[in-house]
């Protein structure tokens, strides 16, 4: 029962891992965040990954701050993301 309610809350926190793109987005959305590019509503291509971005924003912010210390940030309309959140790591 505990393990169903843990799986459930991790479901939750990340739910951009259960939308049927996110086999064939979230790879490419991963590297080119990483990669340190800023993805726009037309750039870079395909569109969707800023729509897969538009649409789980809270659910990617939560699994880069809790797996990599990484802040996701919504600027304007573009989104990038930072490599320290603040207070965390340093050096």
């Amino acid at each position: 029962m505990e393990h169903d309610d843990k799986q459930e809350a991790i479901a939750g926190r990340y739910a951009f891992l259960e939308d049927k793109m996110a086999r064939s987005v979230f790879a490419r959305l991963d590297y080119v965040l990483k990669s340190g590019t800023h993805i726009q509503r037309d750039h870079p291509k395909p569109a969707s990954l800023y729509r897969f971005l538009e649409k789980h924003y809270n659910s990617l912010q939560a699994y880069y701050a809790d797996y990599f210390e990484m802040l996701l940030q919504r600027q304007g309309m573009e989104y990038l993301l930072l490599y320290r959140l603040p207070g965390r790591l340093t050096g």
